[in-house]
C-alpha cells in the first residue's frame, strides 16, 4: 500500500496509557498529549501534521511515517477500511445509527479530498488502557514495563465525557495488557454496556481469552 492510501488520520483516534494520543499504532514521531476532548484534538497540529504527510505523500526520512512497518507489511493485500461495502452496524434506522452513517459517509469524502481539517469525526476510537496481564508471552513488548510495575492508565469516566462523540464512532476497540483484568477498562465496557446509545455500537476487546468466562 501506498503512503498517499494511508486513511488512519481521517479514521482513527486513540488513547494511550502513556498519556499520548495518536491516529496510528505505527507512527513513529512524537505524539501527542494527551487531552479527553476529542473534537479539539481531532483538528490539533498533531493530526494535521500526519494528514499532511500523508496528502502530500511526504517520505522525508524520520517524518514518522516515511518508514512505516505496517505499509510494508500489507503491500497492495491491504483492505480500504473507506471501501464500497458499508458497514451493517451503520445502515440501521435509529437515530444514532443514521448520525453515525452520515459521520462514516463525510469522513470518507474528506480522506478523498485529503482534508486537514475535518468537519467529520472519528469512525474509529481505540483505548489501550494499560500493561497489566495474566500472561508473560516472550514476544509482548509490554514485559518491560510490567516489570518495572507501570501501573498507569485510563481514567473510564474521562473518556466516557465524550459520549457525544463516542456514540457515533463505528467502532470502539479496547486493548491493553489483557483488558478483563484492568479495573478502568472493565469499568468503561460496563458504562458503554448499560447506556441504550451504544447498543449498536461495534465493540471489539483485544484479549487472550482467558478471563472471558467470568464475563460472558
Amino acid at each position: 500500500m501506498e503512503l498517499g492510501k494511508c486513511i488512519q488520520p481521517w479514521y482513527e483516534f486513540q488513547f494511550d496509557y502513556h498519556d499520548e494520543l495518536s491516529s496510528c499504532c505505527y507512527y513513529s514521531g512524537d505524539l501527542e498529549s494527551i487531552n479527553f476532548n476529542i473534537s479539539n484534538s481531532w483538528n490539533s497540529n498533531y493530526f494535521k501534521k500526519v494528514r499532511n504527510i500523508i496528502k502530500t505523500k511526504d517520505k522525508t526520512v524520520n517524518n514518522g511515517c516515511s518508514n512505516c512497518d505496517y505499509l510494508k507489511i500489507t503491500g497492495k493485500n491491504w483492505k480500504q477500511s473507506f471501501d464500497n461495502e458499508i458497514p451493517r452496524n451503520i445502515e440501521l434506522n435509529d437515530k444514532i445509527s443514521q448520525k453515525r452513517f452520515e459521520n462514516y459517509i463525510l469522513a470518507k469524502k474528506e480522506f478523498e479530498e485529503k482534508k486537514n481539517h475535518l468537519q467529520s469525526l472519528p469512525v474509529k476510537i481505540y483505548i489501550n488502557f494499560g500493561v497489566k496481564c495474566n500472561f508473560k508471552c516472550t514476544f509482548c513488548f509490554q514485559n518491560i514495563e510490567r516489570e518495572n510495575n507501570d501501573t498507569r492508565t485510563i481514567s473510564a469516566e474521562s473518556i466516557f465525557k465524550e459520549k457525544e462523540i463516542l456514540k457515533i464512532a463505528q467502532e470502539i476497540h479496547i486493548i491493553g495488557g489483557e483488558p478483563l483484568l484492568i479495573k478502568e477498562s472493565i469499568k468503561f465496557i460496563e458504562l458503554l454496556k448499560t447506556d441504550a446509545d451504544f447498543k449498536n455500537i461495534n465493540l471489539r476487546i483485544t484479549t487472550n481469552g482467558s478471563l472471558l468466562h467470568r464475563y460472558i
